[in-house]
């Protein structure tokens, strides 16, 4: 007849680690390079599109007056003088210097520009 064993009812076996206790390999590659180069990539494209976000366009310059006279008809006495007052508004995008002068006189009168108003600069 075959003999029956009996096994011992000791100490149970310890479980194995999932992991390994021992270190990294030397065979291994290392992977700082590879994440200081990843690091320094990604840092290069943000300052990147930092700096390519502050660059300033242009403004679209564009010129445009509009002059008239605050009251159109003046009436006085032969010999005297009358004073007209011409309004000039900037239409434009910028500062602008505007010249007053007198294109044509087919009237014949007598037509002269306020000293210190030949030139003026307006704001916009």
């Amino acid at each position: 007849m075959a003999r029956r064993v009996k096994r011992k009812k000791g100490n149970p076996k310890a479980a194995i680690p999932t992991y390994r206790e021992e270190g990294v390999k030397a065979a291994r590659p290392d992977t700082r390079p590879a994440l200081i180069a990843l690091l320094l990539v990604i840092l290069l494209i943000g300052s990147a599109l930092y700096f390519t976000s502050m660059v300033e366009e242009t403004p679209v310059v564009e010129y445009g007056v509009d002059a008239k006279l605050l009251t159109n008809n003046h009436n006085t006495e032969p010999g005297y003088d009358t004073d007209f007052v011409l309004i000039v508004e900037n239409t434009g995008s910028i500062t602008d210097t505007f010249d007053i002068g007198v294109k044509s006189n087919d009237g014949g009168f007598v037509i002269t520009i306020e000293e210190g108003y030949e030139s003026i600069i307006l704001a916009k």
